[in-house]
This record gives C-alpha cells, sequence and structure tokens, in this order.
C-alpha cells in the first residue's frame, strides 16, 4: 500500500478544505479503488459526492465512525496512512499459507462490501419511501389551495412563486406547503448523496470480487 502526504486540515463535505489535503485524501482512496483518482490540472477544494461516498464506505470497512471527515492524526487519516506512519500490506498473494491467508482476508472485504451495499440499499429504499410521503402531503395541501400538484424540482419554484402572489396569503396551507417544500427539497438532496454512494459501494464490491476471482 503506497504512502501518501500528511493532511493538514479536516476533510469533510462540510469543511474548509484545502486542495492538497483534498488530493492525498482522493489518491489515498483511489489506491482502493474507492474513487476516481485526482486528474492533473483539475485540483480544487470541493468536496464532492463521489469522495464523501469513498470515506464512509472506508470508514466502514475499518470498522470506524462512518461520519465522512478525515481529521490529522484521526483514525480515519492514519488508516488511510496520511498521519505520518507507512502502512504495508501484510497479506499478498502467492503460494503456501500465505496464499491462504490473503485469501481469507479478501473473502471477508467481500463479505464486508456486500454489507455495505445492502445497508446503503436500505438506506436509499427508507429515504425514498419518505420522499414519496412529503410528495403525497404537499400535493394534498397544493390541492386545498387549488395549486397544480408538484411534478419536479423545477415545478416547486413555480409553486413558491404562485403562493407569493396567493390571493389569501394568511391561508393556514400556505405555511404546510412552503414548509414540506423545504423537507422535500432536502430529502431529495439526501436521496441523490445516497444514490452515489450505493454507486460507490457497488463498484467496490464488483472489483473486490473480480480479484477474489482471479487471485482464489
Amino acid at each position: 500500500m503506497n504512502q501518501f502526504f500528511s493532511i493538514e486540515r479536516p476533510v469533510g463535505e462540510r469543511e474548509t478544505n484545502r486542495s492538497d489535503d483534498l488530493e492525498a485524501v482522493r489518491n489515498a482512496l483511489a489506491e482502493r479503488g474507492l474513487c476516481q483518482r485526482t486528474v492533473t490540472g483539475q485540483r480544487s477544494a470541493k468536496f464532492k459526492p463521489d469522495l464523501t461516498a469513498g470515506v464512509r464506505i472506508f470508514q466502514r470497512q475499518a470498522g470506524l465512525d462512518p461520519d465522512g471527515l478525515v481529521v490529522p492524526g484521526g483514525p480515519t487519516a492514519l488508516a488511510l496512512g496520511l498521519g505520518g506512519q507507512v502502512l504495508v500490506r501484510a497479506l499478498t498473494p502467492g503460494g503456501g499459507p500465505g496464499r491462504e491467508s490473503f485469501c481469507r482476508a479478501l473473502r471477508r472485504q467481500v463479505d464486508a462490501a456486500r454489507r455495505d451495499v445492502a445497508q446503503i440499499n436500505a438506506e436509499l429504499t427508507s429515504s425514498e419511501q419518505e420522499l414519496r410521503g412529503i410528495a403525497s402531503e404537499l400535493n394534498a395541501a397544493l390541492a386545498e389551495l387549488r395549486l397544480s400538484p408538484a411534478t419536479g424540482d423545477a415545478s416547486l419554484s413555480r409553486i413558491l412563486r404562485e403562493l407569493d402572489n396567493f390571493p389569501d396569503p394568511d391561508h393556514p396551507a400556505i405555511r404546510v406547503v412552503r414548509r414540506l417544500i423545504s423537507e422535500l427539497r432536502k430529502v431529495g438532496l439526501d436521496v441523490t448523496d445516497i444514490t452515489i454512494e450505493l454507486a460507490a459501494a457497488k463498484k467496490n464490491l464488483r472489483d473486490l470480487e473480480i480479484d477474489l476471482a482471479r487471485e482464489c
């Protein structure tokens, strides 16, 4: 396993990220097949969704809290080899007992990756159900105001404009509609993030299964 540069500041979706730190985390995850490697000339300080997914998947595999945050000197940074410690892969393919140990470890990784996919898929199903429930409540409130139902994100902006010009601005359903639109957008973003995380987890599982079939 390669050793990467240490990071100087926390790396995470809501952190003030340094481009050098992001590159180090991304390349450490890419070494494990959990996200794409930094493209030369395209470095930035933006924490992209595939990086969030990669960090959380790695944390689950390592038995760490999947908070998506990499802190200098913290357990995730150390496990990624970003804390000034060289991590050496102890088990490598070969003949004899060493190969048997390698294959057992690889099977455990495959089992963990399958659990990750199942867990993330369950989270996605739950969030999608929540999204449908909010959309149903929203359309019921819109019907009370005799406004057209919501049909997508673009329609939400149209609905908000209609509320601004509604003849009865004190109608109780208006506050309900505004609240539900806010909830709908939030859960919609959650669904998008989880979908990206699920795709990354499935790719990780496929890669591990290929390695298992080829090496063992």
